[in-house]
């Protein structure tokens, strides 16, 4: 029986459930760690004992019983800090909020915290659907109350936790493998979520 591990960045507290991922298989051991700054301290681990747990689960092979851990501090000091190599790294809705000027460190980040070969699952805004909405918008007509709060929300988000760098399919090719660490497999757009048809999905490989 095969075990797996899966990192979740920015998972909120609803937990986001990777779309299509086999991380419920039942000829699998999962090894689950969700990160999100929203957890309350009492439910968190030390990313030091979440490398222990992790160590256990290898060593404990088939015997291995699935686990999920938890942790609320920056994603940037959890990749930089911890030493886990995860099969995985799902992250809806969270690569847009990384600074433009930060973007290339974070994603040689996610690099060393994934095991050659291991995905990278990305869904972001696609900028490219929602500047085409902008252009086609009629303001005061019908419905238009709608359009607008979906295009500010993506456009801008709250002044708290901004979309922070821009998101195209050329754009995703080209951050994500500008230091051949990642070669992107697919992109998917337009991408339904959490009810809205302006996203793109983005499989990315650890070469």
């Amino acid at each position: 029986m095969k075990s797996e591990s899966f990192l979740n960045l920015g998972a909120g507290k609803d937990i986001l459930k990777p779309v299509g991922y086999p991380m419920e298989h039942p000829d699998k051991r999962i090894f689950k760690v969700n990160v999100d700054s929203g957890y309350h301290p009492g439910e968190v681990l030390h990313y030091t004992d979440i490398e222990k747990g992790y160590d256990a689960f290898i060593e404990k092979g088939t015997r291995a019983t699935n686990q999920t851990h938890y942790s609320n501090i920056n994603a940037f000091d959890f990749l930089d800090k911890c030493k886990i190599q995860f099969d995985g790294i799902i992250m809806y809705r969270f690569m847009e909020h990384i600074g433009r000027s930060s973007l290339l460190y974070f994603i040689y980040l996610l690099s060393t915290s994934i095991k050659q070969g291991g995905l990278l699952d990305i869904i972001v805004p696609d900028y490219s659907l929602l500047a085409r909405r902008l252009l086609k918008e009629s303001v005061g007509s019908p419905g238009w109350e709608n359009e607008d709060i979906i295009l500010t929300t993506e456009f801008c988000n709250e002044p708290g936790m901004p979309h922070a760098s821009v998101w195209t399919t050329d754009r995703a090719k080209y951050y994500l493998q500008l230091e051949k660490r990642f070669f992107v497999k697919n992109i998917e757009t337009p991408f339904i979520f959490d009810g809205r048809d302006i996203y793109m999905r983005i499989v990315a490989e650890r070469l």
